[in-house]
């Protein structure tokens, strides 16, 4: 495995003992939930695109990546269990899938990666679903519009075996934080500030066995980004705010 896709397939996760605030090695990250009370869910959907971002401008060695991340759980109850699918762009404008799962910190437990197109691509849709004792990862790569008019992806699977039961979306109050059990956001290995750029989440929801659901959306940064816990162990994406990153634009349904 060569030295770009080392770097592409590790999307950090933070781990504190007893539920006391303490970071781990991390990478920068701002994302959102869905405020709603946790429920239970089969199916996360989350469409990434680069926007106007100049990939060659992106440092050698720092990629930039859009990811969704759910807690996996039997019923309400979660399982310390994170399945994560993203994209990463990096500096020649290539862009490498990487969907993953994490139990206990990193490295990632499970861990998949592979071209899947570049930083030109209209739409980069990532869906992760459960069931059977099986979590399935898919990717819907658009290169152009035609593609997207058509609904003419190039799709990308992966999955592997789980005993968790269900997904958790919304979020839930416990000991003494609020855990966003469904994310959706933008991370790096590296800070990138040497330039301007613009990752687009759109249409993040979740399906409730009858139909694709959107429900308010709130941020959290890489320091509030809970996302699970398993005993006295509490988990977050990314560990450390991704500082420079503000809102360009934002619809009931995406922000950039």
């Amino acid at each position: 495995m060569g030295k770009k896709r080392v770097l592409g397939i590790v999307i950090g996760l933070a781990v504190v003992l007893a539920l006391v605030t303490a970071q781990v090695s991390a990478g920068p990250y701002m994302g959102g939930y869905l405020k709603r009370s946790a429920v239970a869910s089969n199916s996360v959907l989350l469409d990434v695109n680069y926007q106007e971002t100049d990939a060659s401008e992106i440092p050698s060695g720092k990629w930039l990546g859009g990811v969704a991340s759910v807690a996996g759980a039997d019923g309400l109850t979660p399982s310390g269990w994170i399945y994560q699918n993203g994209v990463s762009l990096f500096s020649d404008n290539d862009v490498i899938w990487a969907p993953q799962a994490w139990y206990g910190g990193p490295p990632p437990a499970e861990y998949h990666d592979e071209p899947a197109g570049d930083g030109d691509y209209v739409a980069f849709y990532e869906r992760i679903d459960i069931g059977s004792g099986t979590v399935f990862y898919r990717l819907y790569a658009y290169p152009d519009f035609s593609h997207f008019d058509n609904d003419d992806p190039y799709t990308y699977t992966w999955y592997h075996s789980t005993d968790d039961g269900n997904f958790l979306v919304g979020r839930q109050w416990h000991v003494d934080r609020y855990f966003k059990h469904f994310q959706f956001g933008v991370e790096s290995n590296v800070t990138i500030n040497e330039t301007a750029w613009e990752e687009l989440n759109d249409n993040p929801c979740y399906y409730d066995g009858s139909g694709w659901r959107y429900t308010e959306g709130r941020v959290c940064n890489g320091t509030s980004s809970w996302i699970t816990w398993e005993g006295v162990y509490a988990y977050r994406v990314g560990g450390v705010t991704y500082t420079g990153v503000n809102t360009k634009y934002t619809s009931n349904d995406q922000v950039c």
